[in-house]
């Protein structure tokens, strides 16, 4: 069964029969397995997949993290203006069980939220 590995920052939307998973718990969704299910030649083709899609040239990576640094920007300005960076909904502050933040108000359709 394969298993998709996302970032604690992002917003799982996937209806899917593989298991979709947050970065923090992949060591324990390894852990779950213990019969190997591919061969050391998959590992070698997943491995060479992996490295060509490595930016290795460093004007492409330069480029790359400009992208990664304007993006973030761009972000930060939308939520400095109170609108969410991913549906364009109005920010309003709301209380957690940790403290007030900021969250978008397109909840439970768009879960962006942010702490003040």
């Amino acid at each position: 069964m394969p298993i998709i590995v996302f970032a604690i920052d992002a917003d799982l939307k996937v209806k899917t029969n593989a298991r979709v998973i947050y970065s923090v718990k992949l060591l324990k969704t390894i852990k779950e397995f213990s019969a190997e299910t591919i061969t050391e030649q998959q590992k070698e083709e997943i491995y060479s997949k992996l490295l060509a899609l490595n930016v290795r040239d460093k004007e492409s990576r330069t480029q790359h993290v400009e992208g990664i640094h304007k993006k973030k920007a761009e972000a930060a300005n939308q939520v400095s203006a109170n609108s969410c960076p991913k549906c364009g909904g109005e920010l309003i502050t709301r209380k957690g069980k940790y403290g007030d933040f900021k969250g978008c108000k397109n909840y439970p359709k768009c879960k962006f939220t942010i702490t003040n």
